[in-house]
């Protein structure tokens, strides 16, 4: 049998799957064999791929709502996209704390796939402006 398990990065794959690294796992028990290490490791295999999927249908999910809570801002007078994600930022209480951190705290937020960051920095940028940075001192 030809083994593709690595001792070396099982808990940096069992925390992707899992979101949390083993502790006392049969893993790395002395009497564990290497053919069950290697079921262990391709069932964290498959799981990590299970949660990846579950992710992506999240995130897409995510965006869905985001991008159907954009157009009703638009329809209720936001006039345009820009307007739209800076009221919603406005309603959901975003500051000059939040906004620091960019368009990431946004997809945070919202639970956005982080390559979206970019489009929520102009609105990031006007909190900013209106309420001053919040890691710069007052003049």
């Amino acid at each position: 049998m030809n083994f593709t398990f690595d001792e070396n990065i099982f808990s940096d794959l069992h925390k992707d799957a899992r979101g949390y690294r083993p502790r006392g796992h049969e893993f790395y028990a002395d009497e564990t064999t290497d053919q069950r290490k290697q079921e262990i490791w391709d069932s964290m295999c498959e799981e990590l791929e299970q949660a990846m999927l579950e992710e992506s249908r999240q995130e897409l999910d995510a965006q869905r709502r985001f991008e159907l809570l954009v157009a009703e801002t638009i329809d209720n007078g936001a006039g345009d996209r820009t307007t739209a994600i800076r009221w919603i930022l406005d309603a959901e209480g975003f500051d000059a704390h939040d906004a620091a951190y960019g368009g990431s705290s946004v997809c945070y937020h919202f639970g956005l796939w982080y390559g979206l960051k970019d489009q929520f920095e102009e609105a990031c940028a006007a909190i900013i402006a209106r309420d001053g940075h919040p890691y710069e001192e007052a003049a």
